[in-house]
């Protein structure tokens, strides 16, 4: 199906089969689209503002650069998925499964991410500022240039991380694992 370049805001799409479709550059805010199917979609370019995407099934779409600002994406597995250059500000991303996503320079400002799997995740120049971490697994990610400035990083798992060169100051890292981290 090709609903590329359509009008769909404020429409409820939940429990929708969309797998396949051609979503590029439509306009998509204030959308339900709660427990839709959407593997092997093209979502690039996408308004998805303000969406409410929880329990969705993102397996293996196409996302680059689009706009998730405000978005419900909690319970959602998102794996294996580029979203690199994404806007994922002031987004909940809670019990979302990132392990194996490409998120560098993405805009993860003021995000929940608690109980986030980011396992072998690229965090590579992305914005962490004023994030919550807390019990999310950080174990193996690609971290370099990272702004994790005032993150909550409690009970989070950080083991095999390299946090060399990455400013941590004003950071809540309590109850965190930092086994075999490098802090050089």
């Amino acid at each position: 199906t090709d609903l590329s370049h359509t009008n769909l805001s404020h429409t409820n799409l939940s429990h929708t089969n969309l797998s396949q479709t051609n979503l590029s550059h439509p306009n998509l805010s204030h959308t339900n689209l709660s427990h839709t199917l959407l593997s092997l979609s093209n979502l690039s370019h996408t308004n998805l503002s303000r969406t409410n995407l929880s329990r969705a099934n993102l397996s293996n779409p196409n996302l680059s650069q689009p706009n998730l600002s405000h978005t419900n994406l909690s319970h959602t597995n998102l794996s294996h998925t580029n979203l690199s250059h994404a806007n994922l500000s002031r987004t909940n991303l809670s019990h979302t499964n990132l392990s194996h996503t490409d998120l560098s320079h993405t805009d993860l400002s003021h995000t929940n991410l608690s109980h986030t799997n980011l396992s072998h995740t690229d965090l590579s120049h992305t914005n962490l500022s004023q994030t919550n971490l807390s019990h999310t697994d950080l174990s193996h990610p690609n971290l370099s240039h990272p702004n994790l400035s005032h993150p909550n990083l409690s009970h989070t798992n950080l083991s095999h991380t390299d946090l060399s060169h990455t400013n941590l100051s004003h950071t809540n890292l309590s109850h965190t694992n930092l086994s075999q981290t490098n802090l050089s």
